[in-house]
């Protein structure tokens, strides 16, 4: 996996990560794309939810970025 980020929308393009945004907590999105049988790692936001995880509107940035280099540096934890 490179450091490059690369903002996609074609379903059939391979990916390292899979970051969902959903506008709410019913997670729509989801369905679709975890029901596709491909397993990259995924990251799902939720309204104010950061996979299962409440995180204040204000720290889901943070959270996300923290997850994301957790993908990338195995030996530290992902989870704030």
């Amino acid at each position: 996996m490179d450091l490059r980020v690369d903002f996609i929308t074609d379903k059939e393009r391979a990916v390292d990560i899979i970051l969902l945004i959903n506008g709410c907590m019913h997670a729509c999105l989801e369905e679709e794309y975890l029901s596709s049988g491909r397993n990259p790692q995924c990251i799902s936001v939720k309204g104010e939810m950061v996979d299962s995880q409440y995180v204040e509107e204000d720290h889901i940035l943070e959270t996300l970025i923290k997850k994301i280099m957790g993908f990338f540096n195995r030996s530290e934890p992902y989870s704030s």
